[in-house]
């Protein structure tokens, strides 16, 4: 059974730096990826109906790259990452280093980009 949650507009999903137990599917509404705080804060992405946030902490257990901020009124599927090991562990070794190799790939890319 999935569980949701909703957000409101102007409320935050995820916040950079944190730390990482799920990721969401993006069911109704929209997302803003912000980098840097403050001044230095940037938009360096949207996220847009059946996209999923979040994925790159939640797979390399690396603290979040980006905070996450409601554009809209939001509804997100949650999927935690108990129940995401049970499907992976059914998975061949190849298939849990692919996803780790692109996750650190996207990680240098980003901080090669310094936004």
């Amino acid at each position: 059974m999935s569980e949701t949650i909703t957000l409101k507009k102007g409320e935050f999903l995820l916040l950079e730096g944190e730390e990482s137990q799920e990721m969401y599917l993006l069911v109704e509404g929209q997302l803003s990826v912000l980098k840097g705080m403050g001044e230095q804060e940037r938009e360096v992405s949207k996220i847009f109906p059946k996209q999923l946030v979040g994925e790159i902490s939640f797979l390399d257990g690396e603290p979040r790259s980006a905070s996450v901020l409601a554009q809209s009124d939001c509804k997100l599927i949650v999927i935690r990452r108990a129940h995401f090991n049970e499907v992976i562990d059914n998975q061949q070794d190849w298939f849990k280093k692919l996803a780790l190799t692109l996750c650190d790939r996207l990680r240098k890319a980003s901080e090669r980009a310094k936004v």
